[in-house]
């Protein structure tokens, strides 16, 4: 997995992640096994469809788009946490390539806490005004 981080302006930041095959195979099979519950595949029981199998009655673009979805949420927060960022609200996502055996690459921008910089209050002054009372 790697991680790019660019600072962008109004307080956010942008993270490239890109994922080899071989960071998101788990997810595929995690994906098959959801799909494979849900799927009627003749000769198999529920939940007990071999991956190959599922691989091919699903798709498998449908089953790299359906483990995306699984893992985008944790490769994202293990992400923010990596980069001690302080972050704001829910991410926006953007995929940049998905395709079948190539490098999944995605693009998250996150909103972050603003610095801010007090000025130094000890240099403020204020000009007393007198107080006048009439009748």
């Amino acid at each position: 997995m790697n991680i790019e981080q660019t600072s962008l302006p109004k307080s956010q930041v942008e993270l490239t992640i890109t994922l080899t095959p071989a960071d998101y195979e788990p997810y595929l099979h995690q994906a098959a096994e959801e799909a494979s519950k849900h799927q009627i595949i003749a000769g198999f029981r529920p939940g007990k469809v071999p991956f190959e199998i599922v691989k091919k009655h699903i798709g498998e673009t449908a089953l790299l788009q359906t483990a995306v979805d699984l893992l985008v949420p944790k490769v994202l927060a293990r992400a923010i946490v990596d980069k001690k960022i302080e972050s704001i609200g829910q991410p926006e996502v953007d995929l940049e390539k998905l395709a079948p055996g190539n490098d999944l690459i995605f693009k998250a921008r996150v909103s972050i806490i603003p610095e801010i910089t007090l000025a130094d209050w000890r240099a403020i002054t204020v000009e007393k005004k007198p107080i006048t009372i009439e009748e």
